[in-house]
């Protein structure tokens, strides 16, 4: 009896995972302007040691110049409603070619919590992402997991679970694998690579809010998403992580911040709530927030 509770908190925490891919304790912004120089990441450890990653990008001093070059702003609508708001937010970063994205999470069911933080790094054809997971109980998962690619098509893939709570990790036995893209989703579903997974439809998810007064830099963009129309693969991911027979939400709701300097996605906050059936069925309370910075110039990718 012992061992099947077991394996049912690990299922339960296995599903935590999923979301935590998305765009989503909460890491600022590092400016909503862009910047004009790339950001530094953390060294890359010898195998036997172990090591404090930098999960948010360090920003070196800007010149003068180029900050006055940084003051200039976009004309933007007078948006009356938060679905116009995005379709223009998604359409800048369409455009974009180099940022990074910086998430950090939570999930909890049954009074444990697991805690996710993570980069993912954006210049050019370059490709990498970072994520550090722990959990402080036997039924949670604590790991280290990353992905670089020169052309986001093929992927070196590595993986450990050598990672104490200061998030310190240990590559050493831990095994690279080139992975393509169609294997890469094999492995770790769609949104490893993505920022943006869920996007409000007009007609089938419902705003919230659109907030254009309380905030002088942010536009707040609100929206409760239709629990009946969520992606096949969001839920798929869900269920293959938990191996849940089915995944029921009672709620999902997504926070956009649009920089009213730049037009630009600053921050997304993302909580959801939702039942699985592994046997028995068991509640997940999930809340994650992300910041998005983005640059002018291409930038190097280490690790």
């Amino acid at each position: 009896m012992i061992k099947t509770w077991q394996k049912w908190f690990v299922c339960i925490f296995a599903t935590i995972f999923v979301s935590v891919f998305f765009v989503y304790d909460a890491m600022f912004i590092q400016g909503n302007k862009a910047s004009t120089t790339p950001p530094i990441n953390a060294e890359t450890s010898n195998e036997e040691e172990l090591i404090a990653p930098e999960i948010t990008p360090i920003i070196p001093e800007t010149p003068k110049e180029e900050e006055e070059e940084q003051e200039d702003t976009l004309t933007l609508p007078n948006y009356t409603n938060g679905y116009a708001c995005m379709t223009d937010a998604f359409n800048r970063l369409k455009q974009e070619k180099y940022y990074t994205y910086s998430y950090s999470s939570s999930g909890t069911s049954l009074g444990v919590v697991q805690k996710i933080k993570g980069v993912k790094y954006y210049s050019g054809s370059n490709f990498g992402s970072e994520v550090f997971a722990y959990c402080d109980s036997s039924f949670g998962k604590c790991f280290y997991e990353r992905i670089t690619s020169p052309d986001m098509q093929t992927y070196n893939y590595i993986k450990t679970t050598n990672i104490n709570s200061n998030y310190k990790y240990s590559l050493s036995g831990a095994l690279n694998t080139t992975l393509t893209n169609e294997q890469l989703i094999s492995l770790v579903g769609p949104y490893r690579t993505q920022i943006i997974s869920l996007r409000p439809v007009k007609g089938i998810d419902k705003q919230a809010k659109f907030d254009k007064t309380s905030d002088k830099n942010y536009y707040i963009c609100s929206f409760v998403f239709s629990v009946n129309n969520l992606p096949a693969a969001y839920l798929k991911d869900i269920k293959r992580e938990s191996g849940a027979s089915s995944v029921t939400h009672s709620y999902l709701q997504i926070n956009f911040y649009v920089s009213k300097t730049t037009g630009q996605i600053a921050k997304i906050e993302h909580s959801e709530s939702y039942e699985i059936d592994i046997g028995i069925k068991l509640n997940i309370t999930y809340y994650q927030t992300a910041t998005l910075t983005i640059y002018k110039q291409p930038f190097e990718i280490k690790f």
